[in-house]
């Protein structure tokens, strides 16, 4: 699993993204239970980080909302692999 940015998110800048870094951010997601997620289940929950949280059905328009600045996401480099070699949006490993 990456961290997805924006291109110009400030974030982006950091070669590895940190449990911290996820408390002041919009985390874009599907519309799944808590529980389902893996990056708020093993990490934000037992940091006590519950960033705001926007969802979306389809991982294009979680891209389109990443790219255009309204949020970071989590998902698997195979799914965003080609995004990532347009430069559509900037990807970083979690910590």
């Amino acid at each position: 699993l990456m961290a997805v940015l924006a291109n110009d998110h400030p974030l982006a800048q950091k070669k590895v993204l940190e449990v911290q870094d996820f408390a002041d951010v919009t985390l874009i997601t599907y519309p799944v239970p808590d529980e389902s997620l893996d990056i708020i289940r093993q990490l934000l929950k037992p940091a006590g980080i519950a960033p705001k949280r926007r969802t979306t059905e389809l991982t294009v328009a979680i891209l389109m909302l990443v790219a255009t600045s309204r949020g970071i996401a989590v998902l698997p480099r195979w799914a965003v692999q080609t995004y990532l070699q347009r430069q559509y949006v900037t990807a970083r490993p979690i910590t």
